[in-house]
């Protein structure tokens, strides 16, 4: 295909970054106005003197929250993925996105996507036979690393999310938790395994930064809340690639590609 442009991938980087933020709007907007909010976990302690303990049911209504708020947003973005939600122009340019032998622009890939997709070193050409996984996995590293979890998620105030003016440390803190556990989930979902280490990028942890609480201690409390995300996220992508294949086949080909989705017409919303 014609070589995508830098100017192409921030353009419809724009595009996508709206179609996301009509539906996100009101439950990122929630973590912003909630100043009493607290996200941060890690084991109950008895208080002193100085220092306020944090009892077990209070770790436990965290917990619950974080978990209201995290599933907030796989279930906006559940309702925005759809063969009939999807902009025209989107859809078009995610057909180039994940097009074989496709160049991008040179510092488009982050090292993760290089070695996944064993890029050449100097290239920025996508493979002859490009595989579906790879091509989810395009499709993945620019709507949830990149728009989800680095911008809408984790700096809405960037985004027209809330007022243009970073919010308060403790809101801070929240978004990077959710943005924290949404990466992990989306990583997991591009993996054969269903383990988020392989695709997990260093740079984009990195700028999520330190967490507020314990992030061992999150973890260890997120086993059932990451999986489920994990889930999700497969879903989505799946049905979003199984849209913009079948549209690119004749339809004799798409047999057993997207059980009881339309995906011919998307007339039925």
């Amino acid at each position: 295909g014609d070589e995508i442009l830098d100017e192409e991938i921030e353009t419809y980087h724009e595009v996508a970054r709206a179609w996301f933020r009509k539906h996100l709007k009101t439950v990122i907007g929630n973590v912003l106005t909630e100043p009493k909010l607290n996200l941060a976990v890690q084991e109950p302690f008895a208080g002193g003197l100085f220092k306020k303990g944090l009892s077990e049911s209070e770790v436990e209504t965290r917990l619950l929250k974080l978990g209201v708020r995290c599933r907030g947003v796989t279930t906006a973005l559940d309702e925005a993925i759809t063969p009939e939600g999807l902009p025209d122009p989107l859809a078009t340019f995610f057909k180039r996105l994940i097009a074989p032998s496709q160049k991008f622009p040179e510092k488009y890939f982050l090292p993760v996507e290089r070695t996944r997709l064993a890029l050449a070193e100097g290239s920025s050409q996508t493979a002859e036979d490009l595989s579906d996984e790879d091509a989810k996995f395009l499709l993945s590293q620019f709507l949830l690393t990149r728009i989800l979890c680095q911008e809408l998620v984790l700096r809405p105030w960037t985004c027209s999310i809330g007022p243009p003016i970073p919010p308060g440390k403790n809101e801070q803190g929240n978004l990077k938790i959710m943005s924290f556990l949404l990466y992990r989930a989306a990583c997991s979902a591009l993996t054969a395994d269903g383990t988020h280490g392989a695709a997990e990028e260093a740079s984009v942890r990195s700028e999520i930064g330190k967490l507020p609480g314990d992030e061992e201690w999150l973890v260890e409390h997120t086993t059932e809340l990451v999986p489920e995300m994990k889930d999700k996220f497969k879903e989505m992508i799946d049905r979003l690639h199984a849209h913009l294949v079948a549209k690119r086949r004749p339809k004799s080909a798409t047999g057993g590609k997207a059980p009881g989705l339309s995906v011919e017409t998307g007339e039925d919303a």
